[in-house]
């Protein structure tokens, strides 16, 4: 297989959030309660997630290598006592409580959405037990907004089940992870007829729907359920309820959007460095065919239907061979 990682060099800076389950030795950790050493504060950080059990790992930004090596060093730096699951869904002989962090935010989110959607709202639960890998991506050439950006966000949504199942059956576990995201407004959630070739389809869709929570009063972590008002695509809260396979995100303290590709299944470090690395290749043939056959310019559905061949040549292991149906789509989310 031809590698493509360095060839366009369209992503330039990584970050890794690897997210697993503890227990330690007297349950369920409650990662909140823990942080890292001054040592390894260069390397990332340690949060907690939406429940107890499950934290992540976040790295901070650099180099694909860096970023690699920091994922190692943290998880090797976590406490002796507590036992790492680098798997989707909790093994046996683990506690399956889903319970709650205390944090307000969550309890903000779950008011929203069981207004919101009181037919699905219940799916919200899984966020406490189930695992993922998320990469996250920028670089000087890419603009979340621009049309480099739309089509990543466009192709990558298209074949995320795809992905997201052939990985499960590499790992042998994780199957179904990406199909609990339909508990909000369809808006807010992955959508398989979801193609914005620019700025302006995106950002009316985006900014088209109500906020979900907003925040109050930082200090005291105080959070309001479905305040009034539509999202804006600076409101970091807004681009967090946004659960989109492939999402902008804000770099702190700008303007400037970098981009989440959020639909890994969790897995070893080895598995996370070979898909994370996979996906990087991806990004920087899809750029380099827009680049060759487009000029950088927007991109229809219609258009990019040539592009998934083309793809599934470099990568036939994990990249569909045709744009997915929406029944192969919803298909896919199951396996």
């Amino acid at each position: 297989m031809k590698d493509t990682s360095t060839a366009v060099c369209l992503l330039t800076k990584f970050g890794i959030e690897g997210e697993f389950h503890a227990v330690g030795p007297h349950g369920l950790v409650d990662t909140s309660k823990h942080r890292l050493t001054d040592d390894l504060e260069p390397f990332g950080q340690l949060a907690a997630d939406a429940g107890l059990g499950l934290g992540e790992v976040i790295t901070n930004p650099g180099t694909y290598d860096d970023v690699i090596s920091s994922l190692r060093n943290i998880f090797e730096a976590l406490p002796r006592d507590w036992q790492i699951y680098h798997s989707v869904y909790r093994p046996e002989g683990v506690p399956k409580d889903l319970i709650w962090s205390e944090d307000a935010r969550y309890a903000a989110l779950r008011e929203a959405v069981a207004v919101e959607c009181p037919n699905t709202h219940h799916k919200i639960d899984q966020m406490v037990a189930v695992a993922s890998t998320h990469l996250n991506v920028s670089g000087h050439l890419l603009d979340p907004l621009a049309p480099e950006g739309q089509l990543l966000m466009n192709v990558l949504t298209n074949a995320a089940p795809f992905i997201a199942a052939k990985i499960h059956e590499d790992l042998g576990e994780g199957a179904g992870h990406l199909s609990f995201w339909d508990f909000a407004d369809v808006r807010r959630m992955p959508q398989w007829d979801r193609w914005h070739v620019d700025a302006n389809s995106f950002i009316d869709e985006f900014e088209g729907k109500p906020k979900l929570i907003a925040c109050m009063n930082e200090d005291l972590c105080e959070w309001q359920s479905l305040p009034r008002g539509h999202c804006s695509i600076y409101d970091p809260v807004d681009l967090g309820t946004y659960w989109n396979f492939v999402r902008p995100k804000l770099i702190p303290g700008t303007k400037r959007h970098y981009m989440e590709i959020r639909f890994l299944p969790a897995m070893p470090l080895d598995g996370v460095e070979v898909y994370t690395r996979t996906l990087w290749s991806i990004c920087e043939l899809i750029h380099q065919w827009h680049v060759t056959r487009h000029d950088l310019q927007p991109v229809s559905r219609e258009a990019a239907r040539e592009l998934f061949p083309w793809l599934h040549g470099y990568h036939p292991d994990v990249f569909p061979d045709a744009m997915l149906t929406c029944e192969e789509w919803k298909h896919f989310l199951t396996l």
